[in-house]
């Protein structure tokens, strides 16, 4: 009997949890899971997805998303990353209960998607995948703190955090109405050692399921075939760097800029993609392409990273790493720092390096490294390696197997 799994995002198909969350059900619908999904935002045709059914409800969540960001002037503090507090009423959860299905499945529910008080009121029960920190968190998608493994109490509120203390009060109607039955599934090791960490999850059952590809679509391109369509040269190194957003801290921005002040510039070019890129213009004595963004299942991605030598990844906090994956399977090597998502996906000296945490020197030798030692000849041995982890098929069956054991 197919198991039919509801799965809630923000999104059908903007940003990167909407972009794991086709992927998914993808693997899913490969193994007799009947996945839906329901969504604030609709942008696709897919009749998989149920998204708002007017105009009046469209603008409706444009509004209570608006005003979950004005939320932030109650805290008057630097931003690390961004804040969902989720706690204007809405009707979502009744929408939710109204489709059939055996399970739940949320996955990014910021933005006031579910408010924290309508969690206990789903009706079916809820397995619940992280695409970041915010489950266990107060409002923070991604944080520095170790608050949440402390709990949230006025003596390790931050310093530089003047106004109230709205991530605490968040936290504590979290402990109060999250439902007894959680499960948990986390994408990889420091995601799943931060949650048995956590106050609001550790007592939770918690599993580790990383995100799936398809090997079928993203694989290898010839590397000299792909410089012809893209108009680059064969004699140069190509050094890749994109992300969703380039310039958050938690993606290494300000380690980055010291990490290519302090490359060896001769014969390589850099190429830039994603949004707020143009902070390296300031980068000297090297050529750059800046592409902005660049649709996420796209044959313009794959052919980019057939084309290059390196691909960068400096994040310090990473709940996985999609990009870091497309990359190795099309046999683009990577360089990143250890103890996050993305060095999962690495296997080190073998699909890329893995620095030390932080550490800008170890970063620069890596790269060099790479260069001369990973070929695209090389990366394709390692190729079986990837698809034993993150292929449809072996991801699709984790996922049924918990399934299973909740109905």
């Amino acid at each position: 009997m197919s198991i039919k799994v509801l799965h809630i995002n923000y999104s059908d198909n903007k940003g990167g949890a909407a972009i794991a969350l086709e992927r998914i059900c993808k693997a899913q619908q490969e193994l007799d899971i009947n996945p839906k999904v329901i969504a604030a935002e609709k942008y696709s045709n897919n009749n998989n997805v149920i998204g708002p059914n007017s105009t009046i409800e469209e603008i409706k969540w444009k509004i209570l998303s608006s005003i979950n960001r004005k939320l932030n002037n109650l805290e008057n503090k630097k931003r690390y990353d961004s804040n969902s507090y989720n706690l204007i009423p809405n009707n979502f959860v009744k929408k939710i209960n109204k489709i059939q299905c055996d399970i739940v499945n949320l996955h990014w529910i910021g933005g006031n998607l579910i408010p924290i008080k309508d969690l206990k009121k789903i009706n079916k029960p809820i397995v619940w995948t992280l695409h970041d920190m915010w489950a266990y968190t107060g409002s923070e998608h991604y944080t520095k703190s170790l608050r949440f493994a402390e709990g949230y109490n006025k003596n390790n509120k931050p310093k530089d955090s003047k106004g109230y203390d709205l991530e605490k009060y968040c936290w504590n109607l979290k402990k109060k109405f999250y439902p007894s039955n959680l499960k948990i599934i986390t994408t990889s090791d420091w995601q799943f050692n931060n949650a048995k960490k956590s106050v609001l999850l550790k007592d939770k059952d918690l599993y580790k399921i990383p995100l799936p590809l398809d090997f079928s679509f993203w694989k290898p391109i010839e590397k000299k075939k792909c410089r012809e369509i893209l108009n680059l040269p064969e004699n140069k190194k190509i050094i890749l760097i994109g992300s969703e957003r380039i310039d958050l801290e938690r993606k290494g921005y300000l380690l980055l800029e010291k990490i290519l002040n302090n490359l060896d510039k001769k014969n390589k070019i850099l190429i830039i993609f994603g949004r707020n890129g143009n902070y390296l213009k300031e980068i000297k004595d090297i050529d750059k392409i800046f592409l902005d963004e660049i649709s996420q299942n796209s044959i313009d991605l794959k052919t980019l990273y057939s084309a290059s030598d390196l691909f960068l990844a400096p994040s310090i906090q990473e709940s996985f790493g999609q990009t870091v994956l497309e990359a190795s399977s099309c046999c683009l090597p990577t360089v990143c720092f250890s103890n996050n998502g993305i060095s999962e996906i690495i296997d080190h000296k073998k699909n890329g390096y893995i620095a030390k945490e932080s550490d800008i020197h170890d970063f620069n030798a890596g790269i060099e490294w790479c260069l001369e030692n990973i070929s695209q000849e090389k990366m394709k041995l390692n190729l079986n390696s990837l698809k034993e982890k993150f292929s449809n098929e072996k991801i699709g069956k984790l996922y049924k197997e918990i399934y299973s054991k909740i109905i």
